[in-house]
């Protein structure tokens, strides 16, 4: 199975979501970038839609204060044996995880950076 991993970084924390295809993904990329242009360029005209995403992470660039990564990955089909996530300071409930368990996981705990990774390292991922 396949997802689309989105990740932003900005100077309150980061922002983790997983998708189903890289349309929804935009989707999502475009609403963040559409939210914040105003409070973050507030003497700058706002770009038109089809330009918003690109030059808003290009100002980003420029300033060095945000990024983004925009990736696929492949969700391995996970059989023998069940996942198991130990206890852990991050809200992830400990217990035996099925391959559905562990997407639906994935996308309750998006927000939390350190949750995906306790989530990844389980199903031996990075």
């Amino acid at each position: 199975m396949k997802v689309w991993v989105l990740i932003i970084d900005h100077r309150h924390g980061t922002d983790v979501t997983v998708h189903a295809s890289k349309l929804e993904a935009d989707a999502i990329m475009y609403a963040y970038c559409d939210k914040w242009w105003e409070r973050e360029y507030p003497d700058e005209p706002r770009p038109d839609d089809s330009k918003l995403v690109a030059r808003y992470w290009e100002r980003q660039s420029d300033q060095g204060e945000e990024s983004y990564l925009l990736e696929e990955r492949e969700i391995n089909d996970l059989q023998f044996p069940p996942i198991l996530i130990t206890e852990n300071p991050y809200g992830v409930k400990p217990g035996f995880y099925t391959r559905p368990d562990i997407v639906r996981l994935l996308k309750l705990h998006a927000a939390s950076v350190l949750a995906v990774r306790l989530i990844a390292k389980a199903i031996g991922g990075e």
